[in-house]
């Protein structure tokens, strides 16, 4: 018995598109991870939720001390000519046929996948369709409670596995696309430097929406940071006046600095004197029984 092929919606329940895509989204999150760590590729991942929430990964060595923000500078100036020329994989005609009745427009999943630094990312991307000299890529790692996930010294397994993993992720990534109202737009770099793309729409657009939405975020990030640091000097001023004070009140009751008191003061301070000693003569009875 052949099994029909089932075609794939877009989630009509929103509430049951939005755990799918909660779900689905984690699991990208962790394939690209999986991806870049097994065989030695480097990945970043952009996704937008539906309602326009920002998620993301990068595994780029170079950005260890780089912000994300930093690679996509690059991109941008790139030419449109670039993004003309991929603007579909050989490997996904194969694998996808996206019909006219699958929506793409809606959210952003933004993933890349490319090789170890950016100067050598801005090679490879470059000059993909002029010279083609892949580059070499390192090996990562991460732990995971007791389990240690490491790159595949094998090169053979290490290429199988990519292939498979590189499917998976593509797959993945269209049918978050599909399902859960996400626009989503893939690039990935073998570690032999071969080029696979996909984008449910314009690649431009998707890095033009990923870019003002980080620009509104730094410019909302800024006035929450001088909020809280005007919040902060004012709670620390009031802090320290409080500390002050204490410190006035504890030489007060030893003794000092009484020549500027007057006598409601003394008098406060003598009967803060006289509670104290009382206080501690009962102690002292209760320690004799």
């Amino acid at each position: 018995m052949v099994r029909g092929k089932t075609q794939m919606r877009r989630i009509e329940n929103a509430t049951s598109r939005q755990v799918t895509f909660s779900k689905r989204r984690n699991g990208l999150l962790k394939k690209a991870f999986e991806l870049s760590v097994l065989c030695d590729a480097e990945v970043a991942l952009i996704i937008f939720s539906p309602r326009g929430k920002l998620y993301e990964f990068a595994s780029f060595v170079g950005f260890q001390n780089l912000e994300f923000s930093s690679f996509l500078h690059f991109i941008f100036s790139l030419p449109p000519s670039v993004f003309t020329l991929a603007s579909f994989s050989s490997l996904l005609t194969i694998c996808f046929s996206p019909s006219a009745e699958q929506d793409f427009d809606c959210a952003l999943c933004f993933v890349v996948v490319f090789p170890v630094t950016l100067l050598t990312l801005t090679y490879k991307y470059t000059y993909k369709y002029f010279s083609g000299s892949p580059a070499v890529c390192s090996g990562a790692e991460m732990v995971r409670g007791k389990t240690q996930m490491r790159r595949i010294e094998n090169a053979t397994s290490r290429q199988v596995t990519f292939s498979k993993r590189r499917n998976g992720l593509l797959k993945k990534a269209f049918e978050l696309s599909v399902l859960c109202d996400a626009e989503v737009a893939l690039i990935i770099f073998s570690p032999r430097g071969k080029l696979y793309e996909f984008a449910s729409s314009s690649m431009q657009a998707t890095i033009e929406r990923y870019r003002r939405h980080t620009k509104d975020n730094q410019i909302n990030n800024k006035s929450v940071i001088e909020q809280n640091m005007q919040h902060l000097k004012h709670e620390t001023a009031n802090m320290m006046k409080k500390i002050e004070l204490l410190e006035v009140s504890k030489r007060k009751l030893l003794g000092e600095g009484l020549g500027a008191c007057s006598i409601e003061e003394l008098q406060q301070i003598e009967q803060q004197l006289e509670r104290s000693v009382s206080s501690i003569r009962a102690r002292k009875v209760l320690q004799y029984f």
